[in-house]
């Protein structure tokens, strides 16, 4: 639907305009003072007749130059949309050509010259207290929150939730040695899987053919830590399980 913006004169494309008899063809040629135009806008919900004329004078009517489509001119003045809300323009005369029908919408300056122009839509800041915002939106049943304090939990929840934070951010932030020899346990903690990942990733690993055998060492690289049997018959290649270093 088409914007116009409010109290502000313009000139509309309205159309086409198609031979009555026809119903196909495009009128080019048409008599402004022959049609009848109507404006109704419905101001504050009530649909209120602005315009009930010929499109002549200030509201003429002509055919666009150029065009071949029967599509034309038509002046609004600023006193025909001084509205804001939906218009219905009807365009009729009976003996040249069918009825024109077109809806708009009639907006506010600033709302029309942000969407199509170079202006900033305004918007109104409404001052209230932290409070009432937190109250309004922790509206629930709890026996504890008596206002915007609580914010809708109690102070021990509170407390147990900084109290869990604190441990998860002590746990990534602290320094962790890397796991001593022997085999990895069966179902460790996840920082403990990290830390045994961590170390195979990093450390010395010796494989020997001889032996049979593949060896993670200690940060140092001397100390064998974890030791391992593998094989490898051609076809696949097999690790054991880590154990202790030997």
């Amino acid at each position: 639907m088409r914007e116009l913006r409010t109290n502000t004169g313009t000139r509309i494309t309205v159309g086409p305009f198609y031979d009555v008899t026809t119903g196909i063809t495009p009128e080019l040629s048409l008599t402004a003072g022959d049609n009848h135009l109507t404006l109704i806008v419905d101001t504050a919900g009530v649909p209120t007749v602005v315009l009930d004329t010929t499109p002549t004078g200030a509201n003429v009517m002509a055919h666009i130059t150029g065009d071949d489509a029967g599509l034309y001119d038509l002046t609004l003045e600023a006193d025909n949309v001084n509205y804001l809300g939906r218009a219905f323009l009807s365009i009729v005369d009976d003996s040249e050509h069918l009825p024109v029908f077109h809806e708009f919408e009639i907006v506010a300056a600033n709302w029309y010259d942000t969407k199509y122009g170079t202006d900033y839509l305004e918007t109104e800041v409404i001052s209230t207290s932290q409070a009432a915002i937190v109250d309004a939106v922790w509206d629930e049943d709890q026996a504890d929150h008596v206002g915007a304090g609580t914010f809708g939990i109690t102070a021990s929840e509170i407390a147990t939730i900084d109290s869990i934070a604190d441990a998860i951010l002590a746990l990534l932030d602290n320094a962790r040695g890397e796991p001593g020899t022997g085999a990895p346990p069966v179902n460790p903690d996840a920082m403990t899987k990290l830390d045994y990942l961590y170390k195979f990733m990093r450390n010395k690993i010796e494989t020997v053919t001889s032996t049979g055998r593949i060896h993670v060492y200690d940060d140092a690289g001397s100390i064998k830590h974890h030791s391992s049997a593998i094989s490898d018959d051609g076809n696949i290649f097999t690790r054991g399980e880590f154990g202790a270093g030997d």
